[in-house]
């Protein structure tokens, strides 16, 4: 038996174009998430240790679960036999077979099941992307931030878009660009209440990326707005977006996959200041164009998303020109992606951080 185990909880993953399946098996797996890929890149540097994958697959999704520690601190699918709703959701546990210990790697968008299974006293701590400040608002005696440090995202396909550099740095290089922004992502429907979200300050409720929307209506000689609607496949968006000057980046969960594409694609981007907490640096005016910012919620979004839109367009009107600028900040982007982004290089760091955070290796 292995020392150490990697175990990923993983929900059933959604429906992906004919395309889109083929890009998993690039690099000997297949993979389906970022837990999944990260997973494999902690068993690889690794030593001594084994991945075991805990999948709903074969659950109907009818069926109320919830992953949890149980009694005997092993992992396990807990069947839900109460009214109560529990969300699905990925995480990874890196366990230490001798002692029971472990420690959480989560992904995740939101910090209520961080916090569940944060509580159990085998849990040495653990890495939460982006929402740290959401944990903090949450008033849990038994639950200690100070377990928890700030984790890194990373793009879905980090393995394709290295193969597709060349091809993009090609279409960047040529003279006849669209000389306009473009962003392309879900947006949010007021009407639907799909992807909607309450604002902080002003308790309305919004498109998760209203300041999208404003965009497109407000300054459409400047950009090209472009909804999830489309389904563009990722291959066909990456050439699309190399057409522009360079695309937005919105956040909206606060982070989307598609910044770290482009970061390791070496296409620079432009984005109101980041300020969420991050494992490694991100800087504005090195790594990305920064536009600035009027003022962030607890996950990173403008809090006034018109003054947000009217930002971009203002930075992107003094650096559309500059071309060799423009091509630093993606070069930066791409050697920041490289260096630190990558999934067996942010193993490799995880494995160095836990070691002098935690007693687990």
């Amino acid at each position: 038996m292995s020392k150490y185990k990697v175990i990923l909880y993983k929900t059933s993953v959604g429906e992906f174009s004919e395309s889109e399946s083929k890009l998993f098996f690039v690099n000997k797996y297949k993979f389906t998430s970022y837990d999944e890929i990260l997973a494999n890149a902690l068993v690889e540097v690794i030593p001594n240790s084994e991945l075991e994958i805990i999948s709903d697959a074969n659950i109907e999704h009818d069926t109320l679960v919830e992953l949890k520690i149980n009694e005997d601190d092993e992992f396990g699918i807990l069947k839900n036999t109460s009214n109560e709703k529990f969300d699905l959701f990925d995480f990874i546990a890196i366990k230490n077979t001798e002692t029971n210990k472990y420690v959480i790697i989560d992904f995740q968008d939101g910090p209520k099941h961080t916090t569940v299974i944060g509580k159990n006293e085998n849990c040495l701590g653990g890495y939460a992307c982006m929402y740290l400040d959401l944990v903090k608002r949450i008033k849990d005696e038994n639950f200690h931030l100070n377990k928890f440090y700030p984790f890194s995202f990373f793009d879905l396909y980090p393995y394709l878009t290295k193969l597709y550099r060349e091809e993009i740095q090609s279409i960047r290089n040529k003279e006849a660009k669209i000389p306009k922004l473009v962003f392309y992502g879900t947006i949010g429907d007021i009407e639907t209440q799909v992807y909607t979200t309450e604002n902080e300050v002003t308790g309305v409720r919004e498109p998760v990326r209203l300041v999208a929307n404003i965009l497109k209506e407000k300054y459409p000689q400047y950009i090209d707005v472009r909804d999830r609607s489309e389904k563009l496949d990722r291959p066909e968006w990456w050439k699309l977006a190399a057409e522009y000057v360079m695309p937005v980046t919105i956040p909206g969960h606060p982070w989307c996959s598609r910044e770290h594409e482009f970061w390791s694609l070496g296409i620079p981007t432009l984005a109101n200041t980041f300020t969420c907490p991050l494992m490694f640096p991100l800087i504005g005016g090195k790594h990305y164009v920064d536009a600035g910012t009027c003022g962030k919620d607890s996950m990173d979004r403008e809090i006034d998303q018109e003054h947000a839109a009217d930002l971009i367009i203002e930075k992107f009107l003094l650096v559309k020109d500059e071309k060799v600028y423009l091509q630093k900040i993606g070069k930066n982007a791409q050697e920041r992606y490289d260096r630190y982004v990558f999934p067996e290089n942010i193993a490799s760091y995880l494995v160095r951080d836990i070691k002098t955070k935690f007693n687990l290796f």
